[in-house]
């Protein structure tokens, strides 16, 4: 799987390279702007080649794939001097409005059952002033209504949670594909798995310092891969809060059990899914048949 998207990635990087110009035959989403040309557009097409690249990577592509994502990230839009805002968020977005057009329904004015998880306020780092990390107060809101999910007999089945985020204020607030951001943190994790332990380290604070306003850290080179790495989790997950990485990335490093459970014990102590559900109408396309796949205790039998 990994092998096919990078070699279309690949494909398309070389198409783009051929067809030169200065702009597309037709217009581009409002997500693309900066990106709406085929210049432009092949350094999104690298900087998806990298994410890709990583993830291969840790699926058994092994340095080869580390090295590929290195050289994607030099010729993506990584600005990894990034000191503001607008720089961390140069990428490309999904965009969405109101009808009749597909609004974001994920924004708090109208979700007001989206929640996060109390682990966001128990494991998040304080600035030097005490307060917490500026990705968190800035993509978290507190104060709502306590809300847990129902409970199994005499036990609950979610923490009780208070917060909830505070991402996407309306309706046609756009959300990520690819961010500057999320490149320099790809670019920590490809440099600690070759070898450049510095690397990697001026990576995470330019992200913690810049973007959480978190004091350096107090990693150096003579720290372990895996405090390095559990550095780079960390920022990656406030960073890219909500933006699809956070269980891939566990699942990656093979850290899912570092996931607070809601409920850690007894009979009804949850778990961590290690494996995603297919949606049924796939299943029947991949076994070539109609109606439910479903078991004797109405589970999917097309679960991977």
């Amino acid at each position: 799987m990994f092998k096919y998207m990078l070699s279309t990635l690949d494909a398309a990087a070389a198409s783009l390279t051929a067809a030169g110009g200065t702009a597309f035959p037709f217009p581009m989403p409002p997500g693309f702007k900066g990106f709406d040309t085929p210049s432009t557009f092949l350094q999104f097409n690298r900087a998806m080649k990298a994410k890709v690249s990583a993830h291969y990577a840790t699926a058994g592509g092994g340095a080869a794939a580390w090295q590929a994502t290195l050289t994607a990230l030099q010729a993506s839009f990584l600005n990894a001097g990034a000191t503001t805002r607008a720089a961390f968020d140069v990428g490309v977005y999904d965009t969405y409005a109101a009808a009749p057009d597909t609004p974001n329904n994920l924004t708090q004015a109208t979700n007001t059952d989206l929640y996060a998880h109390t682990s966001f306020t128990t494991e998040v780092q304080n600035k030097a002033n005490g307060s917490p990390d500026d990705r968190y107060t800035s993509k978290i809101r507190t104060g709502l209504p306590s809300r847990q999910g129902p409970p199994v007999g005499t036990a609950p089945t979610t923490l009780p949670s208070t917060i909830g985020f505070s991402i996407w204020p309306t309706v046609s607030s756009s959300i990520p594909v690819i961010r500057n951001e999320e490149l320099i943190l790809i670019r920590a994790e490809a440099r600690l798995a070759t070898g450049d332990k510095a690397g990697a380290i001026a990576d995470i604070n330019q992200v913690r310092v810049n973007s959480g306003g978190l004091p350096a850290s107090t990693l150096t080179t003579a720290s372990s891969d895996d405090a390095v790495l559990t550095g780079i989790l960390y920022e990656k997950r406030y960073s890219l809060m909500m933006e699809g990485d956070r269980w891939i990335d566990l699942r990656r490093y093979n850290k899912l059990n570092t996931i607070v459970l809601d409920v850690p014990s007894g009979p009804t102590k949850t778990f961590v899914a290690r494996v995603s559900p297919i949606p049924q109408a796939e299943c029947l396309v991949r076994a070539k048949a109609t109606g439910d796949l479903l078991g004797p205790n109405g589970q999917n039998d097309c679960a991977p």
